[in-house]
């Protein structure tokens, strides 16, 4: 039985970035052939947003750090951790994921935390929300950026 692998659906298929960049891995696809694989874009599929869309950043608001639409203030953080877990727990057991780097749904310790919706002063970094609920659920999993993947192989 193959190995499954879920993974940022923009390092697979053009263009999920969002800003509608291509950043698939050319390679990607061929190191991971012997492995059941298992894409995912969170912002698109859970939160049905264009690509290309308006950015998301994670921002404090009333002592918590919240996830917030750009453009229209909204605050997305209860509907994505909500449906992440959904996905996460309807896909079955995975054996490893590889996320997209700096992503505020897939960032694995690497997704801005900034000072204010307005500014783009940083606060730190942090797991994007998909990675977050993935670990609690999968806490005895490898969970990767693409970075941290290519730098094994």
């Amino acid at each position: 039985m193959k190995k499954r692998v879920l993974i940022s659906k923009c390092l697979l298929e053009c263009c999920y970035r969002y800003d509608g960049k291509d950043v698939k891995l050319e390679d990607l696809k061929e190191k991971l052939k012997d492995f059941e694989i298992i894409a995912v874009c969170p912002e698109v599929e859970f939160l049905n947003l264009p690509v290309p869309r308006p950015r998301l950043k994670f921002v404090p608001v009333e002592n918590q750090i919240r996830l917030i639409k750009e453009d229209d203030k909204r605050d997305l953080t209860e509907e994505l951790r909500r449906k992440s877990r959904e996905f996460i727990k309807s896909i079955g057991k995975v054996d490893c994921a590889i996320l997209k780097s700096k992503s505020p749904s897939c960032g694995v310790g690497d997704a801005k935390v900034y000072r204010c919706l307005e500014c783009e002063d940083e606060l730190g970094r942090r797991d994007g929300i998909f990675t977050e609920e993935l670990i609690k659920l999968f806490p005895n999993i490898p969970v990767l950026s693409e970075k941290e993947f290519l730098k094994m192989n």
